[in-house]
């Protein structure tokens, strides 16, 4: 699989899952900002990954076509002076904006151990918050792990890496 071209017209970002939401979280020079974008079928591969699971999965094509171009609708409202004016924060209330002093820690496993899931070379990224919270996220799809951390380091620290 190869991996997702992660340059935006200003920051660099990244997918993963959390909660059976695909977000897109961007690095910016103040902190971390997450999006939903979509539910658990963000693209076509991961449809055609999980509708043969579905016996109903013929059916629910179209429908899972739909939810997929709704999703690209939502991200091209995602611009750069969307992001700057924190004005995403309006369109779901999942979305999210976390202060670079807010954030303590970030753990990367580039690729998961002992997780059977259908995106097999995905890693994990985990986000250390006040009060002990943690937010982890499924990195899907195969994304630059050198270039991320790299751009992580500029904004946080604390930024560990398990191969």
């Amino acid at each position: 699989m190869e991996e997702y071209n992660q340059i935006s017209s200003k920051y660099t970002f990244l997918y993963g899952f959390h909660s059976r939401k695909y977000f897109k979280l961007f690095i910016t020079d103040n902190g971390i900002c997450g999006a939903v974008i979509a539910g658990t079928i963000p693209d076509p591969i991961m449809a055609d990954i999980m509708l043969p699971r579905n016996p109903a999965g013929f059916f629910l094509e179209p429908v899972y076509n739909k939810k997929i171009m709704k999703r690209h609708d939502k991200e091209d409202e995602l611009d750069t002076d969307t992001i700057e004016s924190l004005d995403y924060l309006k369109l779901d209330k999942k979305n999210f904006f976390w202060k670079k002093e807010e954030v303590s820690e970030i753990n990367i496993q580039a690729k998961m151990h002992n997780f059977t899931w259908p995106a097999k070379n995905s890693g994990t990224i985990t986000f250390h918050l006040p009060k002990r919270k943690k937010k982890t996220f499924i990195m899907y799809p195969v994304q630059d792990i050198e270039g991320l951390i790299e751009e992580l380091k500029k904004v946080i620290a604390n930024v560990k890496v398990t191969h």
